[in-house]
This record gives C-alpha cells, sequence and structure tokens, in this order.
C-alpha cells in the first residue's frame, strides 16, 4: 500500500487485512519478486518482526545512483537489539526507507501511531521499536528502488539529517533500548556526521543532473 508522509495515525497500516504489511512511499519502486521474496523470508522466520532488504538509489530520471545500499553487514535472522545497536554505530539507518522493508502486521500494530517528532528518523524510530520485540531478517538482495529526487521530503530534510539522527539515538539510549560504552557513543557521532556529509553530497550531485536536464513530463 501506498503510504505518505502526512499518514501518521497508521492508518494505511491498521486497514491491512494479512499477516504481513509493506509500505511503498511517494515515487519509490518495487523489484517485481520483492514481495514474495520478504513473505518468504518472514515465514522461514517465524519470530522475525520484520524482513529489509537491501535496494538501488536512482535519479529523477531513474537512473542508477548506487546499487546495494543499506543493511551493512547484517545478514539473515539477526537479533533486534543487535540491529539497532548497528544503526548507531554505522551512524545512519540501516535498513533504509519503507520500500525495502516488510514488516509482520501484529508486531508492527502496537507501535502505531508513527512518531514524527523527529521526521528524518521517522522509519529509524518505528523499525527500532518494532525490532526491540524481536529479531529481523536481513536480506541481501536489492528489492527495492529508492527515488532520491531532489524535490523530495527526504531532500527537504537532509540539511537537518545528523541533528535529528543524534536525537533518535540519544532517545533509544534513554529507554534502554541501545547500550554504547563513551567510546562508542563517540563513534556514533562521528559516523552519523560523516553519513550527513555523504548524503548532502550525493544530493548536490542530483541537483546538478536536475539542471542539466529537464524533468520528464
Amino acid at each position: 500500500m501506498i503510504l505518505q508522509a502526512s499518514d501518521l495515525d497508521g492508518s494505511a497500516v491498521q486497514s491491512a487485512s494479512g499477516d504481513f504489511v509493506k509500505l511503498l512511499c511517494a515515487d519509490d519502486i518495487l523489484e517485481p519478486t520483492a514481495i514474495e521474496v520478504q513473505s518468504a523470508a518472514l515465514e522461514r522466520h517465524p519470530a522475525a518482526v520484520l524482513a529489509a532488504s537491501r535496494r538501488t538509489v536512482v535519479d529523477n530520471w531513474g537512473a542508477t545512483v548506487a546499487r546495494n545500499r543499506g543493511l551493512g553487514r547484517l545478514r539473515g535472522e539477526v537479533d533486534g537489539r543487535d540491529a539497532i545497536r548497528a544503526c548507531a554505530l554505522r551512524g545512519q539507518n540501516l535498513f533504509g526507507e519503507p520500500c525495502a522493508v516488510m514488516f509482520r502486521t501484529a508486531a508492527i500494530e502496537p507501535h502505531l501511531p508513527w512518531d514524527d517528532s523527529l521526521p528524518y528518523v521517522i522509519d529509524l524510530d518505528m523499525y527500532t521499536r518494532v525490532l526491540a520485540d524481536g529479531p529481523g531478517v536481513a536480506i541481501r538482495a536489492s528489492l527495492a528502488q529508492f527515488r532520491m529526487a531532489t524535490a523530495s521530503w527526504s531532500a527537504s530534510l537532509s540539511g537537518v539529517q545528523r541533528l535529528q539522527f543524534d536525537g533518535w539515538r540519544d532517545r533509544a539510549v534513554a529507554t534502554g533500548l541501545l547500550d554504547l560504552s563513551p567510546s562508542e557513543l563517540l563513534r556514533s557521532r562521528l559516523m552519523a556526521s560523516l553519513q550527513h556529509g555523504r548524503r548532502r553530497a550525493a544530493y548536490r550531485v542530483t541537483a546538478i543532473r536536475r539542471r542539466r536536464r529537464p524533468e520528464t513530463p
């Protein structure tokens, strides 16, 4: 089902009647086998609360910007708390956008609605709350395409990426979902700054491409 950033009350998820739910935002794209592969993974791992794949990042015109993005070193069934910790230490949302994730419906429902107090990490916040209840499944195949359009909601939020990621991490620590040593906390802050710089650079490149090539009607 299609998810708009304004659909924060969880009505899209609550309307689901199946065992699994997958949300597709704006102009992102699923690969033909995405639903089959992720639902099969959840069936093979009955304790898993979600399944996530890697994804391809494309620009406004569908040209590939980066392949096989996401998940870091996560592979197969992963303890939920370990997955949260991996995100903190890498300074980024390793699971990516909702197009790359499938939830077990019963696992996400108790955590609705979405929390937009930190809009940039709204997806990561939900993944964190769901993964606190059980393991996830990391699928190394790329099963979705995230469109990194310069006019997108994600682009407009990129300038506050680091601050909001820091806010997510600090909240996870305060609520007991994440335990970091002082050196790990420093590493997380440094990696968040690095990822912020990389994302800004990527959006700048996309913006340059857009100026050189008019939008397709």
